[in-house]
């Protein structure tokens, strides 16, 4: 497939990135990460369930605004990035992303987050997560529209959100749900 052809395809532009950042995330050497469980291949039907359970905290964390359960699913790690899409930030590591994430919550505060057109990809300690997501909040005039991409790896103590993208996509509004 050609560049110029991907480039109409956002969902498999997603696929492409999210398959390049697993192996960026996951070092390419078959070396095990500081934490990481290296249990080696999995069920893939139960660690696609793991995933989904895992994002559905983090989802529930967000809602709630709530700081000290969001981080908990963080790597804990400096490789760790987060793209905010409403402020344009990226947060790198887990320090400036727990730093971060008090002080977006306050200004946030509760919402209601409605994934998509949600899949989960597995490979190993690796998964990557697409969707279409719908964000409102009480105190943000305007929801957010776009797409997702979320990394987690496989950690000693479960699935950890290694890089996070959320895009505004103002053309998500006509994308129906069936």
């Amino acid at each position: 497939m050609r560049c110029s052809k991907l480039g109409r395809h956002p969902a498999v532009l997603s696929f492409a990135l999210a398959g390049w950042l697993a192996l960026l995330v996951s070092g390419c050497s078959g070396a095990s990460a500081p934490g990481q469980a290296d249990r080696g291949a999995g069920d893939p039907a139960q660690d696609r369930r793991e995933v989904l359970e895992a994002h559905r905290s983090l989802v529930e964390a967000y809602q709630r605004a709530d700081t000290e359960a969001f981080a908990l699913l963080l790597d804990k790690t400096d490789d760790l990035l987060i793209y905010h899409p409403r402020r344009q930030d990226r947060w790198h590591g887990i320090l400036e992303a727990q730093q971060n994430l008090e002080r977006m919550f306050d200004t946030v505060g509760k919402s209601v987050w409605l994934d998509v057109h949600l899949d989960v990809s597995v490979d190993g300690d690796v998964a990557w997560l697409t969707s279409h997501v719908v964000i409102e909040s009480p105190s943000v005039h305007l929801p957010f529209t776009g797409r997702g991409t979320e990394v987690w790896v496989r950690r000693a103590a479960g699935w950890r959100l290694a890089h996070g993208h959320w895009s505004a996509n103002p053309e998500f509004e006509s994308v129906s749900s069936d």
